[in-house]
Parts: C-alpha cells; structure tokens; sequence
C-alpha cells in the first residue's frame, strides 16, 4: 500500500516538473517566473512526500522479514 502512495506522490510531483519543463503559454510573461517557481516548490512537495511513503513501506517491509 505504501509503495502505491510512492508512486501516486512521485506521479503527481513529475506533473508539476513536466508543467514547468513544457513552458506556460497561457499565463502573462511578468507571472512566469513565479508560476514556475510554484510549480518547482509543489513538485519537492510531492517528492518529498513521496519518498516518506516509501520509507514507511521499506520499514513495515523489513520489520516484517525480521519478525519471521
């Protein structure tokens, strides 16, 4: 369960990367900067969360193994 969050998290952090790398059209050139810097912070964001979750799921993995 925990390794889908990772994935989930990462998946939505890598949209955010791709929304920066793929340039904004759409948003007025004086708020790019800003816009991209938004979207660099909420990608860590997700990372971050992401990597989190995937920690839990390697220590439930390995108390698991050691209980046995």
């Amino acid at each position: 369960m925990w390794f889908m969050l990772h994935l989930v998290c990462l998946v939505v952090g890598y949209m955010y990367v791709l929304d920066v790398l793929g340039g904004n059209a759409d948003i007025p050139k004086v708020m790019r900067s800003e816009e991209n810097s938004l979207s660099i912070g909420l990608a860590a964001v997700w990372w971050a969360l992401s990597v989190f979750c995937m920690l839990i799921g390697v220590c439930k993995i390995t108390n698991r193994i050691d209980s046995q």
